[in-house]
């Protein structure tokens, strides 16, 4: 018995082949796998409120992300786009012209004065330096907060640290040497009483 078998699971056109073998049919293994990749986009109001809600660039980061995955044409991008934004971002957007609004560069760039991150250098250098490890915060989650703050650095100011990772590097064992002498002092001075 040579049919197709109707499945939800199978393939893009949803359907099974069998192949008939004299004891039975057998299913024929698919030539290409397609794993759904979910691409969903939250919606971008404006300055985070609740820690659900998505900073800007993470929310840039996932909507072009979606428009590559989904192919998206680049003359549909903009109204994609203003489908995830949502109140106050929303606003900012239906102000502009109908030319600007029909372009995404154009809508990202205006959001991006707004809402992206315009710190200057020395007041991100200073958050920098300035980050020490937290009570029960374990190595790795302050390296990687510190590569975070360094790489807020990197995105607006390019050349403004010449060897990244050195910069990195230092901060983060003079932070660890900081936080070890004080409890190694007290040690000390509890095993001279």
């Amino acid at each position: 018995m040579n049919q197709a078998v109707q499945t939800s699971t199978d393939g893009p056109s949803g359907q099974l082949e069998l192949m008939p073998n004299g004891q039975g049919d057998i299913p024929l293994v698919p030539q290409r796998v397609y794993i759904p990749v979910d691409h969903r986009v939250p919606i971008f109001s404006g300055a985070p409120v609740s820690k659900n809600d998505p900073s800007w660039s993470e929310w840039v980061s996932n909507l072009k992300a979606a428009l590559r995955a989904w192919g998206t044409p680049e003359d549909q991008q903009a109204e994609f786009a203003l489908r995830y934004l949502g109140g106050v971002a929303k606003r900012e957007v239906l102000v502009l012209t109908p030319q600007s609004r029909a372009s995404l560069t154009e809508v990202l760039r205006h959001l991006e004065e707004i809402y992206g991150d315009n710190a200057s250098l020395q007041t991100l250098m200073t958050q920098f330096y300035a980050r020490q490890q937290r009570q029960g915060e374990s190595a790795r989650q302050y390296a990687l907060c510190l590569q975070e703050l360094l790489q807020r650095v990197e995105v607006r100011f390019p050349h403004a640290l010449p060897d990244k990772n050195c910069t990195l590097r230092d901060r983060f064992v003079e932070s660890l040497l900081l936080a070890w002498k004080p409890t190694r002092k007290s040690r000390v001075e509890k095993e001279k009483l």
